[in-house]
């Protein structure tokens, strides 16, 4: 599983630390029967919230609050 966390911003200026969650899925063949691709990405907060992406850089909590972030390992 591989976990990456980045800040976003609300409007009112809190910050909310994100993380990004990509499990692996299995994609083995007959040469290689162990292989591994990226999994989907899954954002919540670091408290566990679900996050949707609405597209880079801007994000959305489940509530309707509006999170921005132009960080590096924004997805």
């Amino acid at each position: 599983m591989s976990r990456k966390s980045f800040p976003a911003r609300k409007a009112d200026g809190t910050i909310v630390n994100l993380v990004v969650i990509q499990d692996p899925i299995p994609a083995g063949t007959l040469n290689d029967p162990s292989a591994t691709e990226p999994g989907l990405l899954e954002l919540r907060t670091a408290e566990g919230r679900a996050i949707n992406r609405v597209s880079k850089g801007i994000y959305e909590t489940l509530d309707g609050d509006r999170l921005t972030s132009d960080h590096p390992l924004a997805p």
